[in-house]
C-alpha cells in the first residue's frame, strides 16, 4: 500500500505544492537552490528605512531588541533594508535605561521611510506619516514588550 501511495505521488506530474527557496525545475523534479536558504529572504517588498540623528546627543536605536545605529560625533544617518512588516523600535541615550521614545515601525505602505529623532524622541516622519506608532511617554515596559502588542491596542 505503502509503494502505491509512492508511486501515485511520482506519477502525476509536477508536484502541488513548492518549495519556498529558490529552485531548479529538472524536468518533473524539483531541485532546491539551498544557497539561500540562510539568507532573510522577504516575501513582500523592501522599505529603505533612513534613520537620521538630529542634535549632537550620542545614543543607540534597538529594532527587535537588537542595535542597530550608534549615532556618535560624525556617523549621525544610517540607511536600513527593511522588509514590509511591524517592528519594535526604542531610542535609546548611551545605555538602554535612557530611553528616548519607543513604539512600533510598520512598513509596507511606502517605498522609503526617513525617521528623524532626538533626545525628545522622533519629531519628524517622511515617506508614510502613519508608519511611526509610538508609546505613551514615560511607559515602564518598553523593554517587556513583544511583537503581538501591537494588535492589543
Amino acid at each position: 500500500m505503502f509503494f502505491t501511495f509512492l508511486s501515485s505521488l511520482a506519477l502525476t506530474g509536477t508536484p502541488a505544492i513548492i518549495p519556498p527557496l529558490p529552485a531548479i525545475i529538472d524536468g518533473s523534479a524539483i531541485i532546491a537552490d539551498y544557497r539561500y536558504r540562510n539568507r532573510n529572504v522577504c516575501r513582500q517588498h523592501r522599505v529603505v528605512v533612513e534613520l537620521i540623528a538630529r542634535g549632537n546627543d550620542w545614543g543607540n536605536v534597538w529594532i527587535n531588541e537588537k542595535p542597530v545605529f550608534q549615532p556618535q560625533n560624525f556617523n549621525r544617518r544610517k540607511t536600513l533594508n527593511l522588509c514590509a512588516g511591524a517592528y519594535r523600535v526604542v531610542f535609546t541615550g548611551i545605555t538602554s535605561m535612557d530611553v528616548w521614545d519607543s513604539g512600533y515601525l510598520d512598513l509596507g505602505r511606502s517605498n522609503v521611510v526617513k525617521l528623524s529623532f532626538t533626545k525628545n524622541g522622533v519629531e519628524q516622519v517622511e515617506g508614510d506619516p502613519n508608519a511611526w506608532l509610538p508609546d505613551d511617554r514615560n511607559d515602564p515596559d518598553v523593554w517587556r514588550r513583544n511583537d503581538s502588542d501591537i494588535w492589543r491596542r
